[in-house]
């Protein structure tokens, strides 16, 4: 066994490819975690639908991907040199689609956050004001309202019916006599739910995510070829074994640690419950896009330079060093397989009949 994994650990081409899965790992992991937090904030949906929508986005990307990469590698025949080149392509369109963190909504204006509140011009930043201070109001549970100024023609959220300083509830959804939403409004009403926008960023960022998702996973097959092509025969099992414990414990388990702690580097207003600090309610949407955005492109390009190295550091085997050990003979009496597995182009590979 040590000296197995030592054999492998000084194969340039199979450590270059180890390392690339491994960080392609990190973006894979955190980015299926988080895509539902991510649209639901950046687009102001439901947190049900923004986790439908990102499975209807990952699941056909990531199958069309890997579909398409083992029918390219079949389709032409690809040899080593070949597959890790289509590897760095892929990559390379996979790192400039990471841009489309950038697409999102505006903000929609949060009393206390981002705007005043709409009898206030010194609130910003602030959850609480003076219109309802006498309500004692908390962060523990997060109840949007959504006030409309039919006068000026504008929407406001609030945290809460209470932050909204809400005295009486007519409805389920409608609450009434909220001083916070005063100002220049002809209503002291409130709706449950966020405001509803006229955003149309949404279905770019869903198509160009699917792609994104497409280009990586079209990597697999080839990185799954090009690895067992790169180890001896002898060894393909135990080396995707060590291959695939780099990627899980190094780039799955870490991935959504990391992406969960740049969302939270983005966070404006904590859940607060018996005086501790919870989960994010609200999120400052462009430092999100921001630091994601950073993240993925720091993480993408080391994998793009890693499967080019492994391209560069690859050396085809020497046509002295392919010696057989018979495993199999056609009727002409050649070897179909070695102990190495690799097959020249003048062997035979026909299936012999019986």
């Amino acid at each position: 066994m040590p000296k197995a994994f030592k054999i492998l650990v000084t194969n340039p081409p199979f450590m270059c490819l180890a390392v690339a899965g491994t960080i392609d790992a990190l973006v894979l992991s955190g980015f299926s975690t988080f895509l539902p937090k991510f649209i639901q904030n950046q687009f102001n949906q439901d947190a049900g639908w923004s986790a439908m929508l990102a499975g209807f986005v990952v699941i056909p990307g990531a199958c069309g991907g890997q579909i398409l990469g083992g029918y390219l590698l079949k389709r032409f025949g690809m040899s080593i040199k070949k597959a890790m080149m289509m590897m760095v392509i892929s990559s390379a369109i996979a790192t400039g689609l990471v841009a489309v963190f950038w697409f999102s909504c505006s903000a929609a204006n949060m009393a206390g956050i981002n705007t005043p509140y709409p009898n206030s011009t010194l609130d910003v930043g602030k959850i609480d004001s003076v219109c309802n201070a006498a309500c004692q109001c908390t962060t523990e549970s997060y109840n949007v309202v959504c006030a409309h100024d039919s006068i000026s023609n504008t929407q406001t959220q609030l945290f809460s019916p209470c932050h909204a300083g809400c005295t009486t509830q007519i409805d389920d959804k409608t609450y009434g006599n909220c001083s916070c939403i005063l100002g220049n409004s002809n209503t002291t009403l409130v709706k449950s739910g966020k405001c509803q926008g006229s955003c149309t960023a949404l279905e770019p960022f869903l198509v160009l995510t699917c792609l994104l998702i497409f280009f990586t996973f079209m990597t697999l097959p080839a990185g799954a070829y090009v690895t067992l092509r790169c180890v001896p025969d002898s060894q393909r099992a135990f080396g995707l074994g060590v291959q695939w414990v780099f990627i899980r414990f190094l780039g799955s388990f870490p991935g959504p640690i990391m992406f969960g702690a740049v969302i939270d580097h983005s966070c404006l207003v904590w859940r607060d419950k018996c005086g501790e600090r919870g989960s994010c309610w609200i999120y400052d949407n462009q430092d999100m896009s921001m630091n994601i955005f950073l993240l993925a492109l720091a993480v993408k390009i080391p994998v793009c330079v890693f499967y080019y190295l492994a391209k560069v550091v690859y050396k085809a085997p020497k046509a002295s060093e392919k010696s057989f050990t018979l495993t199999t003979m056609d009727e002409g009496n050649r070897p179909v397989l070695g102990t190495n597995g690799l097959v020249s182009e003048n062997d035979h590979t026909e299936e012999h009949k019986l």
